[in-house]
């Protein structure tokens, strides 16, 4: 299955991590590997987690860096007559 992302221009450890995060599923490997970019910063947070564990440190949250939260700040009213 590496073998066959990694012939598609991904690194061993990009594979193995999509691998992984896909629960070996090399399709949906393949289309998390195109639908996250930032691939690398995932792999690094990920490795920092498991160092920090390993460590006794306090667990990291692995953020995905391709997803973006939003908070509304204020109200919207919509205000509505039918005549």
């Amino acid at each position: 299955m590496i073998a066959i992302i990694t012939s598609m221009g991904f690194s061993e450890k990009q594979a193995k991590f999509a691998l992984i995060e896909t629960n070996n599923d090399p399709d949906r490997a393949v289309d998390y590997l195109f639908n996250h970019p930032a691939i690398d910063e995932l792999i690094l947070a990920s490795e920092k987690a498991q160092n920090a564990e390993a460590g006794g440190e306090k667990e990291m949250e692995v953020e995905d860096p391709g997803v973006y939260k939003y908070q509304i700040k204020g109200n919207i009213e919509i205000f509505s007559s039918f005549c």
